[in-house]
């Protein structure tokens, strides 16, 4: 009877042990999705309390735009969001090296021979920009910038725009750029804080830019 029970006893204390092994290779495998924000190279945007309706948003072009007003791809905005399926790479042509002015000059850079693009997801009403979607909480807002390598970028730094500081842990692919704008009286002397940690309680939102909605 001793033998059987220290032999249920060895079993169950591996059942436990590869329960746990299991149980953390999850875990491994989430922190991998960046952000929890993109999925299998889509993003879906959900607005809460009928966010759609309310903003008057239901059938909208969504488009991902970049800063120069390249549109890579667009979907129509439904009920209370939208899922977009990303381009899996950028051309080059949209790609600024980070060497070449893609981000403030002395900052620590891992590699600077990584190229980005930043990008906005917009919303069209017969061809008017209506306004921004963001991912954030408080005065966090985020962006998604494509990455054409691994890259960290960290430290802080002042130019004739203000001062910034970086945070952030890029990957090959499309990632979430958290920013954060402390405003001063002067508009050289703003502070930018820039990571890609995501902020407790973010959600989608949308920036209207236009009256009349």
């Amino acid at each position: 009877m001793r033998n059987s029970l220290q032999i249920m006893a060895i079993m169950l204390t591996m059942a436990a042990f590869a329960a746990t092994a299991v149980s953390c290779g999850k875990d491994d495998n989430e922190e991998e999705t960046p952000h929890g924000v993109i999925h299998d190279n889509a993003i879906t945007v959900t607005l809460e309390n009928g966010g759609g309706d309310s903003l008057n948003l239901v059938g909208c072009a969504i488009k991902l735009v970049t800063d120069d007003d390249h549109a890579f791809v667009e979907t129509l905005f439904g009920v209370n969001g939208f899922t977009l399926m990303l381009p899996a790479s950028v051309d080059d042509e949209f790609l600024s090296a980070i060497e070449r002015g893609g981000i403030p000059e002395g900052l620590m850079v891992s590699d600077p021979k990584v190229k980005l693009t930043t990008t906005y997801l917009e919303a069209y009403r017969e061809g008017q920009y209506l306004g921004d979607f963001y991912h954030g909480s408080g005065e966090w807002k985020g962006y998604l910038v494509y990455a054409d390598g691994e890259v960290e970028i960290s430290g802080s730094v002042t130019d004739d725009e203000g001062t910034w500081t970086y945070d952030a842990q890029l990957k090959a692919g499309w990632n979430v750029m958290y920013e954060k704008i402390i405003e001063k009286e002067n508009w050289d002397d703003n502070e930018y804080e820039m990571i890609t940690r995501v902020p407790e309680d973010a959600r989608w939102g949308f920036d209207l830019e236009i009256d009349g909605m």
